[in-house]
Parts: structure tokens; sequence; C-alpha cells
């Protein structure tokens, strides 16, 4: 080697060192960003999560942002998305203007989106002339209809209700059924919704004065769970009929294996029916579940029960909130006799009350009033906005 090659090789090392260097600096950096990256969009996914959950509790997505379901769901996104720190402090929810750290927006039915972000000074970028850096992240999440693998359903269906013209007490083609909850009525009595009451289960001939009388001979709304358990073999085979009957009342989660999915009139999964009536043990059954919660009364303004055993917890942990299939008369009910319902829906109910035995009328009429409930579970987004499906909170981006 020359002598004069030696300078050159020590002028390559001190640039390879000095690029070496500023690549480090940058990788610090680079570190950093992906860091702050990470918590804004862990702020933004609590954020969604948090707003999507006020159109379970409150109520319907809307367009109108003055409705109360839209300034909870608003509320709620800003104040969890500020809750974790980023940088060890806090976004700012109520900051506005091109410096505002949480923007929450509505992009569809039932879905919130949650974007974050924060301007953070840097370390070594700052030499090639980038001395901050806006990192932001996005969020968004829904409120999905649960379709599929609801668990703890209770052996009771119903129909959605409708509009019996002629009060014979059945479904005739051409009736008007009622399978949403529109915005603005007044008396839900033949709707759909939240805190109607209706007739869970009967076992005599009523009088059509409230939702779901009997429509028909030898169909009381009563399921056969135990015939579905042992037909899907999810666990050792039960008894079926009426010997399994009142233990699907009275157990909290018996049916925790079994599948059943939910879709457009026809098409979801068949339950089978009882064949039987079996009033003393709905009696039984539904007055157990009444007595393991018997203070709690019905909320009319929160649209939920109050009270009760359960002043700690949430209500939706009473006994007497229920899970029921809901099927559709336009399609189950053209087929009288029928051994099975088709499953249209899913909803959440509270037990309000049952009519004692008095000889040949009013024997195990069981009374309930349609909720909304959360589950876990799978689904579908979307849904009859407004309506008591259950449904269950998800991150979609």
């Amino acid at each position: 080697m020359k002598r004069r090659d030696k300078g050159q090789v020590l002028v390559l090392v001190a640039l390879a060192i000095f690029a070496l260097l500023g690549l480090a600096a940058l990788g610090i950096d680079v570190g950093y960003m992906y860091s702050v990256r990470h918590e804004l969009q862990r702020s933004a996914d609590a954020g969604a999560l948090a707003g999507a959950s006020a159109f379970i509790d409150i109520g319907p997505w809307s367009t109108n942002l003055s409705d109360p379901s839209m300034v909870e769901s608003m509320a709620r996104a800003l104040d969890f998305a500020s809750r974790d720190p980023v940088l060890t402090t806090h976004l700012d929810p109520a900051q506005t203007g091109p410096a505002q750290e949480i923007t929450v927006t509505f992009p569809s039915q039932d879905n919130v989106q949650v974007t974050t972000q924060r301007n953070v000074s840097l370390f070594f970028a700052r030499i090639f002339g980038n001395a901050a850096q806006t990192i932001s992240a996005t969020a968004i999440a829904e409120a999905a209809t649960a379709t599929r693998n609801v668990k703890c359903i209770k052996p009771w269906g119903v129909s959605y209700p409708w509009n019996d013209n002629n009060l014979n007490g059945q479904y005739d083609p051409g009736e008007t059924v009622n399978d949403t909850c529109p915005e603005g009525i007044t008396d839900t009595t033949w709707y759909f919704c939240p805190g109607t009451l209706v007739q869970i289960k009967v076992s005599t001939k009523s009088s059509n004065t409230s939702p779901i009388p009997q429509q028909e001979a030898s169909h009381f709304f009563e399921l056969d769970l135990g015939q579905l358990n042992n037909q899907q073999g999810c666990l050792p085979s039960v008894n079926q009929g009426a010997a399994s009957y009142l233990a699907y009342l009275e157990d909290r989660c018996l049916d925790n294996c079994v599948q059943v999915a939910s879709g457009p009139a026809g098409t979801g999964d068949p339950v089978p029916l009882q064949t039987g009536n079996d009033p003393r043990k709905t009696i039984q059954g539904a007055q157990w579940l009444i007595d393991q919660d018997p203070g709690a009364t019905w909320d009319t303004a929160a649209g939920h029960p109050d009270g009760g055993n359960f002043p700690g917890a949430s209500w939706e942990d009473s006994p007497r909130v229920i899970r029921i299939p809901i099927y559709d008369p336009r399609y189950d009910q053209l087929n009288p006799g029928a051994g099975e319902i088709h499953v249209a829906e899913f909803a959440g109910m509270w037990v309000d009350h049952v009519d004692p035995i008095q000889g040949n009328e009013g024997q195990g009429t069981v009374y309930g009033r349609y909720v909304k409930l959360s589950v876990s579970g799978a689904g579908a987004g979307g849904g009859n906005t407004g309506a008591p499906n259950l449904k269950f909170i998800r991150l979609v981006r």
C-alpha cells in the first residue's frame, strides 16, 4: 500500500463512521416514533370501542349528532381515548384546530372512528432539518349484530310482533310484521322495540292484548334445547323434552356449547319445538328466575330494569335478564303445526312477571320486556337500528 493510500483509507473510515452514527441516530428516532404511534393506537382503539358501546346502552346510531346516542358516543370516545398517557401526558379531548389531538367521526351506521395525533420533538433528525413530526393513529369500532355463537339462550322462542288486523290471535298473510323499531314511535306495543311488554311463553289461548299471543294449536313457544344439544353432540347426551325444559330455564348457561345461527326469514338454523305445554314447569322456572332478583323494577326512562339484588353490578348480570331466539311469523307461521322455528334474530329480554295457574286460563303465561344487551359472539355489522337485538362490539380497523 502506498503511503498516500493510507490517508484515503482514514478519510473513508471517518466517513463510514459518520454515516453509521447517522443511521443509528435515525434508528433511535424511528423507534421513538413507532413507540409513540403504538400509544396513540392504544388510545384510538379504546376510544372507538367505548364510543360504539353507546349504540347498545343508549340508543340507535343516527345522522343527527345532537341525538342522545351520538352525544353519548362522542363523550365516551373522547373520554376513553384520553385516559391512557402518550409520552407521559394524556391527550387533550378539548383541543381544537390543526393541533386537535382527538377527532371523532361516524363513518356509517353503528360505526365510530377515532383518530389520535400528537406532534413530537425528535432527537437526531433535527440535524437534517426535521425537528418535529406529527404522528397519528386511527381506529374504527362498530356495534355489530350477533348472528351466531350466542351462548346461554333460554328455551323460549317468540316471533316479531305484527298488526293482527282481524284479532284472531294468529298471523295471517298480508298482515304487517314489525321487525324494527322505527325512530319516533311513541306507542311501541306492536313494535320490536326496547321496553315492549310481550308474552314470552303461553299455555292456553289468550286474548290478543299484548304481542305474541298463541298463534296456533300445539305451539307454546317452548324450545327443546335438549334435543338440539343431542343433535350437535357438544355435551354428553342429555334428556330432551319436558325432562330438560326446567333445567334449561333454571341453569345460568346449560347450553353453553349449543351453536345456533340466525338469518333472514327461513334461512336461520332450525330449533326444535317442544310438543307439550308444561305450564307448571314454566311457572316454576320463570318464578325461579324472578326469585333470584325479586326487588328489581322496570325503569321506563332508562329502558332497562333497576334496583334488585345487584346494586353494585350491572343490571345485565341479573338472572332475570335472558337471551331468546326470535322468529319471523311470515315464514314459520305459514306452516302450522311445524316442529321447529328458524331463528331470525336474537334478542335480550327481562322476565317481568308470570300469571298464576287459574283453571284453564292464564296457565303458565310469562311476560317479559325487550332490552338491549351486549354479548360476546360473532356476526355482521349494522342490523336493525334501535331494535333490541343482541350486539357485540368489535374493532373493524
